[in-house]
């Protein structure tokens, strides 16, 4: 006769009290897993009294590991929109990212791995080999094969990929690996394309043969603001990506012509003044994928560029200045508040608008401008800018951890490529000293990193001031001036990048940096013997820098 489990091993109730009422013994133990293993049961009251096993503990530690970087991770996206420079995804980050995050394996597993990434690489500063043996390679590891799930699965709809995926790109970013985020950028932005056919065609009851059309339908139909916040994110992300490699065009295709092109200051609302991150950011968006075409007309005859490019360069040009008079002028501001009175937030919003529209006007009006001296007629504009970001930094500094000089990270930095503008083209001493200055205080957004790269342009304008006497150009009091041309044309720098193989970012704490120079602009625009970007008419040379401590 077989013997009963239940009754000649362990009889659960009489037994399971009397051994709770004493310490578990050894052999206590093992007869309790013989029963568990027979009966598949645990009595609840020897259960709550076990104590952990190795595994278990394993277990609930590798689970309140992940709560505490779901928690850091969700807090940094929750900075990300309390400081919203471009005032379109306080809904997506306050509204739909803490529910999908309860409930979506992908997006939780994402933001628990970008705050182990934040904690390991910002707020510790671990080493390269320190951080692949740590829990936050883990977690990154972990949330690629939610994602992967998730892209089969899709069991709550296609924004939990876009967001996963942008969340893994900061991820990326913030391990110096920016070609993979590059990749996860453009997954999401596939996804976001799938998902607004898809809601086009439920809503315009398109079929699938129309779905080449949509993007331009969406144009002319006002979209909902749920999909309005998704695309104007994935625009500010591309855009990003477009001012760090300005030769590469954007991702995204541009917006429908009638959206981006010429504003009309008389078509002007407060409902356009209230939130002008819906008109500007889809205008800054066409202004680099024009400016990525006209880019290999720099250096060629005037003669050469085509009459139409010319023509929208233009066009442009006068859209980017009506919105500058408008954010510049005070009575429109006024207008608004006496209706709607201007947050903190909207104001610092505004502000990173016009720095924005400051620095593609500078590049833009140059597009076609070979000499380096180009830039000199700006100088107003560089001190604005400059003038700008010392007030954003000053009412955007708090006591935080995450909002410390050292520790900021956000997905988007509306200054940082200004400042960098500032500090490698504009040639008045003062100013590009105090813009390599802020930049350094501007910590990481996206790709910038603001310690480095004030390392780079402080080591561009040691090349390019060399030789001159120390007296020479702007005094440290002198007012910025557009006649200030101190530093000749042979010496200023045409390029200057920071190597992206992340190769270079290892344990050595040091970067590779690739300058270039022109050796003679008027020969080479006015020769028909040699192409612009032939070897002979360039002298590129990369150095390797030393990065500051915890930098790498």
């Amino acid at each position: 006769m077989s013997a009963n489990p239940r009754t000649d091993v362990l009889p659960a109730e009489p037994v399971a009290r009397s051994v709770a009422r004493k310490s578990l013994h050894a052999y206590d133990v093992q007869r309790l897993v013989e029963f568990v293993k027979d009966t598949g049961l645990m009595p609840r009251n020897i259960r709550r009294r076990l104590p952990p096993t190795p595994r278990r503990r394993g277990v609930c530690h590798q689970r309140a590991e992940q709560a505490r970087f779901s928690r850091l991770g969700f807090e940094i996206l929750s900075q990300e929109a309390a400081q919203d420079s471009l005032g379109i995804s306080s809904s997506v980050w306050l509204l739909i990212l803490p529910q999908l995050n309860a409930v979506n394996p992908a997006v939780n597993a994402a933001v628990a791995s970008l705050g182990a990434c934040y904690e390991s690489l910002v707020l510790r500063s671990v080493s390269a080999a320190d951080y692949r043996s740590s829990l936050a390679t883990v977690q990154y590891q972990k949330a690629l094969s939610e994602l992967q799930n998730e892209i089969v699965l899709q069991s709550h709809g296609l924004v939990p990929l876009f967001l996963a995926s942008i969340i893994l790109a900061a991820v990326e970013v913030l391990q110096r690996h920016l070609i993979n985020a590059i990749t996860h950028l453009r997954g999401a932005y596939q996804v976001l394309t799938q998902y607004i056919c898809v809601r086009s065609e439920w809503f315009l009851g398109y079929t699938s043969k129309h779905v080449g059309n949509m993007v331009q339908e969406i144009g002319r139909r006002k979209p909902s603001d749920e999909v309005q916040s998704l695309y104007l994110i994935a625009q500010a992300l591309d855009l990003q990506t477009a001012t760090y490699a300005l030769a590469q065009p954007p991702d995204l295709p541009p917006s429908p012509p009638g959206e981006s092109m010429i504003f009309s200051p008389h078509t002007l609302s407060l409902s356009s003044l209230a939130e002008p991150q819906s008109h500007l950011v889809p205008l800054l968006h066409a202004c680099y994928h024009f400016t990525s075409l006209a880019s290999q007309y720099k250096y060629v005859r005037r003669s050469c560029v085509p009459v139409e490019m010319a023509l929208n360069q233009g066009r442009y040009i006068a859209s980017l200045s009506q919105w500058l008079i408008v954010l510049n002028n005070d009575r429109c501001v006024s207008s608004v508040e006496h209706q709607s009175p201007l947050t903190p937030s909207k104001r610092f919003n505004w502000w990173a608008l016009r720095i924005q529209c400051l620095s593609a006007l500078i590049y833009l009006s140059t597009i076609f401008d070979p000499f380096e001296k180009g830039y000199d007629a700006f100088t107003t504009c560089f001190s604005q800018i400059v003038e700008g970001v010392a007030i954003l930094l000053e009412t955007n500094l708090g006591d935080s951890p995450l909002t410390r000089a050292g520790n900021r990270f956000r997905l988007t930095s509306p200054v940082s490529q200004p400042l960098y503008l500032v500090a490698m083209k504009c040639r008045h001493r003062q100013l590009r000293r105090a813009a390599i200055r802020l930049l350094v205080l501007t910590g990481r957004g996206g790709p910038w990193d603001g310690a480095i790269h004030a390392l780079v342009a402080e080591r561009a304008v040691k090349l390019e001031e060399q030789g001159l006497d120390e007296h020479d150009g702007d005094p440290p009091t002198a007012v910025p001036s557009a006649d200030k041309t101190s530093i000749p044309e042979e010496l200023r720098l045409h390029g200057c990048g920071v190597d992206t193989d992340r190769s270079q970012h290892a344990d050595s704490g040091t970067i590779k940096v690739i300058f270039s120079r022109c050796r003679d602009v008027e020969t080479m625009t006015t020769s028909s013997d040699l192409l612009w970007n032939a070897a002979e008419n360039w002298d590129i040379w990369s150095e390797t820098l030393k990065t500051p401590a915890g930098q790498t």
